[in-house]
């Protein structure tokens, strides 16, 4: 294993040759990081090693088979004495079951080999790389562990339960190192992709296609590794020594899990909103939906008086070739800005300084709303604690109409006032 040279931050990618290993090792290169690299094999590893490069850090890659726990300490001793150390542990590797079908057909094999890699070997290598951790005192730069898990370690997929009952189990790693690590100023991140595009998905990538195409996911699309290469604040945050868990939804969008209920003796949360200085455009998030009922129109068309017939009258809309009664405009444009303050991406804001709103499309009783969310422009202010934050919407209903589309300027605090 080739030594890099100069101590700059090191991030360790397990199951880094390819895939999301791949997509992570070039993040974390873009941010600064220089990279060593595990994995069973050494296929892929030099095109990994080239996009670390020219992303501006520098690769070494070293074999390591998770599963084999009498190579751990091995491994991290090689790690601490080329590389001076690690900063960021990124628990990547992982196995799919060995067969998918019936959950009363998972054989032993299947259900040892996914705990064994995923759940396991995890386990015993993060404990080996945060006793390390913990033997030096806190530095300047962050340290922080990730453990990729995956969506199904909250969706049921009965025809891989091995590999979903692992992934769970990875979850629950994420929390409890969060806890032990707290007080050391270690970050611990628990990221769950989705549907990926990767060597991991391709024997089945016909049927994800089909079942991303009849409504899967809200976002109906493949999630690409290029997602995990791209700037955006989870990757800033992965790094930050006031974090302690997050979770990543399909979109990539970081949601906090450290204020649900944990241990007496937890660290105290800190404000886990995005500041103006930590916000960048292309920042995209989707909001959870919203049923808009009857009562809806009712409620609103009593605060705002506007008890106009289309609104109030089926047989009224139906005449003007509406299938029934059609929502306020600004009924939509209200329940927007609702979506948008219980999203799981928010902003440190101050006030709404104004919006520039159209009207698309009907919005019907029964209608399932909700909003794509993207930041569009961020500009200075004369206060030297706040900025301005620019954000575009789409809201779309179930079928993938946009209804309604317009943009919202937002004052937003920053976390420390401009020099």
């Amino acid at each position: 294993m080739s030594a890099l040279p100069q101590r700059r931050p090191v991030a360790l990618v397990t199951g880094g040759r390819r895939g999301i290993g791949r997509a992570c090792c070039v993040a974390l290169a873009g941010r600064g990081f220089d990279i060593l690299a595990a994995d069973i094999a050494e296929e892929g590893a030099e095109e990994t090693a080239a996009l670390v490069r020219a992303a501006g850090g520098r690769f070494a890659f070293r074999r390591l088979d998770v599963a084999r726990l009498e190579e751990h300490d091995a491994f991290v001793q090689a790690a601490w004495q080329d590389q001076g150390g690690i900063d960021c542990l990124v628990n990547n590797a992982g196995v799919g079951a060995m067969q998918r079908g019936d959950l009363l057909d998972v054989s032993p094999e299947s259900w040892d080999r996914a705990f064994g890699v995923n759940a396991r070997g995890t386990f015993f290598l993060t404990q080996a790389v945060a006793r390390r951790m913990l033997e030096v005192p806190p530095a300047a730069q962050p340290r922080s562990i990730i453990f990729i898990s995956s969506a199904n370690a909250q969706l049921a997929s009965p025809d891989r339960g091995e590999y979903c009952a692992a992934k769970t189990a990875v979850s629950m790693l994420a929390r409890l190192f969060a806890l032990r690590l707290a007080e050391a100023g270690i970050a611990v991140h628990e990221i769950r992709p989705g549907v990926i595009r990767t060597d991991l998905t391709a024997p089945v990538a016909e049927a994800y296609s089909r079942r991303i195409a009849e409504g899967l996911s809200p976002i109906r699309r493949w999630g690409s590794r290029r997602m995990w290469a791209a700037p955006s604040p989870c990757w800033r945050r992965a790094t930050c020594p006031s974090a302690r868990v997050t979770r990543c939804t399909s979109t990539g969008v970081c949601m906090s899990a450290a204020s649900e209920p944990a241990t007496p003796g937890a660290a105290r949360m800190t404000d886990r909103r995005l500041h103006f200085e930590e916000i960048e455009p292309g920042l995209e998030w989707t909001t959870g939906g919203i049923q808009v009922t009857e009562a809806h129109l009712l409620a609103f068309a009593g605060l705002s008086g506007d008890f106009y017939d289309i609104h109030m009258d089926d047989t009224y809309a139906q005449a003007l070739g509406y299938p029934g009664r059609v929502a306020h405009g600004l009924l939509g444009l209200a329940l927007a800005d609702g979506l948008k303050n219980r999203a799981q991406t928010q902003l440190a804001a101050i006030v709404s300084l104004g919006w520039r709103w159209r009207f698309t499309g009907p919005i019907l009783v029964g209608d399932r709303l909700q909003a794509t969310i993207r930041v569009v422009g961020l500009r200075e202010t004369r206060h030297a604690d706040r900025g301005i934050v620019t954000l575009a919407f789409a809201l779309r209903t179930q079928r993938g109409d946009t209804v309604q589309e317009g943009e919202n300027d937002m004052m937003v605090h920053r976390r420390a006032p401009r020099a």
